[in-house]
């Protein structure tokens, strides 16, 4: 019985009898008996914990005529293991409302999707980021940026904390590491006032914003410093480009 949902297995699952599970670990299928138990409603319930799906807010990076980049970083799960992803889709969102950030707390974006505006179908989760394959995106409305490196000093990040629309702010790259193997290239600073305002620096959501030095996209916002939402990392682009 091949099985794509939580309701799949629960259809199969009928009674207490042994079942033999065919489970893909670590690049490897073993086989696994399972004895079911009764729950507290009468159910036969195996003891997983089945995720149909995850969504959530982030921001692309860059988008070319038949490849989206997104996030900077990987989807983890709670293992902090990178999810196979099987199929998705990006959505355009709404930022409705800002969790501003505070020292040990990380602060978020929240936003509706437009489950209307279909952006892209989603192909690959990389630890450099989301990958996806853009939905008829009319190129001809957007200024093509050229590809730089990045140096110490002031830049920029694109991003969106109310709304649709991306908004420029001012920040410093204060650290460079172009072989950081977690891929934290940059450590950058927000020394814009009014998005420190709204945010308190750096937020999730706001994971794969552009940095842009000296009119070249450069990298990515990736994370955040726990204890200080002000200062955070990013990726150098090339990385993503040639994920």
């Amino acid at each position: 019985n091949e099985v794509n949902t939580a309701n799949d297995i629960e259809n199969v699952i009928i009674n207490g009898d042994n079942y033999l599970f065919s489970v893909l670990r670590n690049d490897e299928i073993i086989s696994i008996n399972v004895k079911p138990a009764l729950d507290l409603n009468g159910k036969y319930r195996v003891g997983i914990l089945i995720r149909d799906k995850i969504n959530g807010i982030g921001t692309i990076t860059y988008f070319s005529k038949n490849k989206i980049g997104s996030l900077g970083h990987a989807v983890l799960n709670e293992n902090n293991h990178l999810f196979k992803i099987v199929d998705g889709t990006m959505y355009e969102s709404n930022i409705t409302g800002v969790i501003k950030g505070q020292k040990g707390k990380p602060g978020e974006l929240k936003g509706v999707f437009k489950k209307n505006e279909v952006i892209a179908k989603i192909n690959d989760n990389k630890p450099t980021g989301i990958y996806s394959t853009p939905n008829n995106i009319d190129l001809s409305k957007y200024t093509e940026i050229e590809v730089g490196e990045g140096e110490m000093g002031d830049a920029y990040i694109y991003t969106t904390v109310l709304g649709d629309t991306p908004k420029r702010y001012s920040i410093s790259i204060i650290k460079i590491d172009e072989n950081n193997k977690d891929n934290k290239n940059f450590v950058i600073k927000i020394t814009d006032d009014e998005l420190l305002d709204i945010t308190g620096g750096i937020v999730q959501g706001m994971s794969g914003s552009p940095i842009v030095q000296n009119g070249k996209l450069i990298g990515a916002v990736t994370h955040v410093f726990i204890n200080d939402p002000t200062r955070g990392f990013g990726i150098k682009i090339d990385k993503m480009i040639n994920s």
